[in-house]
C-alpha cells in the first residue's frame, strides 16, 4: 500500500519481484502470479485464487493470504 509521507515511503523496503512477468496471451495454469511469487506451493499452480474483499475493503486474490499476512482490520 502506498505511504502518504514522503519521508516514511523512502524509509520502507520493499522485497522485489524475481522471474519472467508471464504472458498475457498464454498465462500460466492456475495463478498467473504464481512464477513470480516466493509462497507458490503446488496448489497455486492446479487452481485459480478466488477473489475476495477484506473487512476493510481491499481485495485479495491468494490460496495463502491468511497464512502470509494476518488481516490488520
Amino acid at each position: 500500500m502506498p505511504i502518504a509521507d514522503p519521508r516514511r515511503a523512502r524509509q520502507r523496503t520493499i522485497d522485489g519481484l524475481e522471474g519472467e512477468i508471464p504472458s498475457p496471451i498464454n498465462p500460466p495454469s492456475g495463478c498467473t502470479f504464481r512464477t513470480r511469487c516466493r509462497f507458490a506451493k503446488d496448489i497455486c499452480a492446479e487452481l485459480r485464487p478466488v477473489t475476495e474483499t477484506l473487512p476493510d475493503g481491499r481485495l485479495v486474490a491468494c490460496h495463502r493470504w491468511r497464512e502470509i499476512e494476518a488481516p490488520t482490520v
